[in-house]
């Protein structure tokens, strides 16, 4: 189990800790619909595990030495990425 597991549950099963997070900093863990399919220069895919209030998205990288670092991408970079994947998406039919 990474680190980042046991505090990922805590937010995720206490509502107040969900609920302070979100009112004070935006930070939403049940909005994980940005980011699907990004992945870091390296290749490693990207799994988004929270949103935050302006629309950017809390990306979880593969897990290294038992830590799974975050990557925080602003909400323009997903709607980039996203038009990015169309245009590829439409240019192989």
């Amino acid at each position: 189990m990474a680190s980042s597991d046991h505090l990922l549950g805590l937010i995720r099963n206490t509502p107040e800790i969900d609920l302070l997070l979100r009112a004070s900093f935006g930070f939403d863990i049940g909005c994980t619909r940005h980011g699907d399919g990004l992945r870091l220069a390296s290749g490693a895919l990207l799994a988004p595990d929270a949103g935050e209030s302006t629309g950017g998205a809390y990306l979880l990288c593969a897990e290294q030495d038992g830590r799974r670092p975050v990557v925080f991408a602003l909400s323009e970079l997903l709607i980039s990425e996203k038009a990015v994947l169309r245009a590829m998406s439409s240019a192989r039919r």
